[in-house]
Protein backbone atom coordinates (compact mmCIF):
# COMPACT_ATOMS: atom_id res chain seq x y z
CA UNK A 1 0.00 0.00 0.00
CA UNK A 2 1.13 3.51 -0.76
CA UNK A 3 -0.04 6.24 1.61
CA UNK A 4 -0.06 9.72 0.07
CA UNK A 5 -0.55 12.03 3.04
CA UNK A 6 1.09 15.35 3.90
CA UNK A 7 0.39 15.13 7.65
CA UNK A 8 3.04 12.90 9.30
CA UNK A 9 0.90 11.92 12.31
CA UNK A 10 -1.99 10.79 10.12
CA UNK A 11 0.35 8.90 7.81
CA UNK A 12 2.02 7.19 10.75
CA UNK A 13 -1.35 6.08 12.15
CA UNK A 14 -2.46 4.72 8.77
CA UNK A 15 0.86 2.96 8.32
CA UNK A 16 0.59 1.34 11.77
CA UNK A 17 -2.94 0.11 11.02
CA UNK A 18 -1.90 -1.34 7.67
CA UNK A 19 1.25 -2.97 9.05
CA UNK A 20 -0.71 -4.52 11.94
CA UNK A 21 -3.17 -5.93 9.37
CA UNK A 22 -0.29 -7.58 7.50
CA UNK A 23 0.18 -5.12 4.65
CA UNK A 24 3.44 -3.59 3.46
CA UNK A 25 2.93 0.16 3.63
CA UNK A 26 5.04 3.04 2.41
CA UNK A 27 4.38 6.74 3.03
CA UNK A 28 5.09 9.70 0.78
CA UNK A 29 3.92 13.26 1.43
CA UNK A 30 3.46 14.66 -2.09
CA UNK A 31 1.74 13.64 -5.30
CA UNK A 32 5.02 13.97 -7.19
CA UNK A 33 6.72 11.51 -4.83
CA UNK A 34 3.76 9.17 -5.18
CA UNK A 35 3.87 9.18 -8.98
CA UNK A 36 7.58 8.36 -8.90
CA UNK A 37 7.09 5.66 -6.28
CA UNK A 38 4.21 3.95 -8.12
CA UNK A 39 6.45 3.73 -11.18
CA UNK A 40 9.06 1.71 -9.32
CA UNK A 41 7.33 0.04 -6.36
CA UNK A 42 3.97 -1.09 -7.86
CA UNK A 43 1.70 -0.93 -4.78
CA UNK A 44 -1.52 -2.97 -4.61
CA UNK A 45 -3.53 0.10 -3.56
CA UNK A 46 -3.00 3.84 -3.06
CA UNK A 47 -4.53 5.65 -0.06
CA UNK A 48 -4.56 9.34 -0.80
CA UNK A 49 -5.68 12.55 0.81
CA UNK A 50 -7.44 14.98 -1.52
CA UNK A 51 -5.44 17.85 -0.06
CA UNK A 52 -1.85 17.52 -1.23
CA UNK A 53 0.83 20.21 -1.25
CA UNK A 54 1.76 20.00 -4.93
CA UNK A 55 -1.25 18.75 -6.96
CA UNK A 56 -4.99 18.68 -6.44
CA UNK A 57 -6.45 15.28 -5.64
CA UNK A 58 -8.26 15.02 -9.00
CA UNK A 59 -5.11 16.02 -10.90
CA UNK A 60 -3.10 13.38 -9.03
CA UNK A 61 -5.72 10.75 -9.93
CA UNK A 62 -5.59 11.75 -13.62
CA UNK A 63 -1.80 11.56 -13.72
CA UNK A 64 -1.72 8.24 -11.89
CA UNK A 65 -4.39 6.78 -14.19
CA UNK A 66 -2.24 7.72 -17.20
CA UNK A 67 0.37 5.17 -16.09
CA UNK A 68 -1.30 2.75 -13.66
CA UNK A 69 -4.56 0.95 -12.92
CA UNK A 70 -3.80 0.60 -9.18
CA UNK A 71 -6.94 1.10 -7.05
CA UNK A 72 -7.06 4.54 -5.40
CA UNK A 73 -8.91 5.07 -2.13
CA UNK A 74 -9.45 8.67 -1.06
CA UNK A 75 -9.07 9.09 2.71
CA UNK A 76 -9.67 12.76 3.46
CA UNK A 77 -11.22 15.39 5.69
CA UNK A 78 -12.34 17.12 2.50
CA UNK A 79 -16.11 16.66 2.22
CA UNK A 80 -16.91 18.88 -0.78
CA UNK A 81 -18.97 16.52 -2.95
CA UNK A 82 -17.85 18.29 -6.13
CA UNK A 83 -14.15 17.77 -5.33
CA UNK A 84 -14.71 14.16 -4.28
CA UNK A 85 -16.75 13.61 -7.45
CA UNK A 86 -13.98 15.08 -9.62
CA UNK A 87 -11.46 12.69 -8.04
CA UNK A 88 -13.80 9.71 -8.58
CA UNK A 89 -14.33 10.79 -12.20
CA UNK A 90 -10.53 11.09 -12.56
CA UNK A 91 -10.01 7.49 -11.47
CA UNK A 92 -10.34 7.11 -7.70
CA UNK A 93 -12.13 3.92 -6.68
CA UNK A 94 -13.75 5.16 -3.47
CA UNK A 95 -13.88 7.68 -0.65
CA UNK A 96 -13.61 7.31 3.12
CA UNK A 97 -14.04 10.47 5.22
CA UNK A 98 -11.70 11.23 8.12
CA UNK A 99 -11.94 10.53 10.94
CA UNK A 100 -12.58 6.86 10.30
CA UNK A 101 -12.64 3.70 12.35
CA UNK A 102 -9.88 1.18 11.71
CA UNK A 103 -12.40 -1.48 10.70
CA UNK A 104 -13.88 0.89 8.10
CA UNK A 105 -10.47 1.51 6.56
CA UNK A 106 -9.65 -2.19 6.40
CA UNK A 107 -13.07 -3.01 4.93
CA UNK A 108 -12.59 -0.41 2.19
CA UNK A 109 -9.12 -1.77 1.46
CA UNK A 110 -10.44 -5.32 1.16
CA UNK A 111 -13.15 -4.07 -1.19
CA UNK A 112 -10.62 -2.10 -3.23
CA UNK A 113 -8.40 -5.15 -3.57
CA UNK A 114 -11.32 -7.33 -4.61
CA UNK A 115 -11.53 -9.59 -1.55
Amino acid sequence: MLIVEQHPATAEMEQLVLTAAGYDALHVSTATQALTTVGSWKPDLVLMDLILPDLSGPEFCLRLRATSSVPILIVSTETDPDLVGLAIDAGASGYLPKPFRTVELLDRIHTGLGF
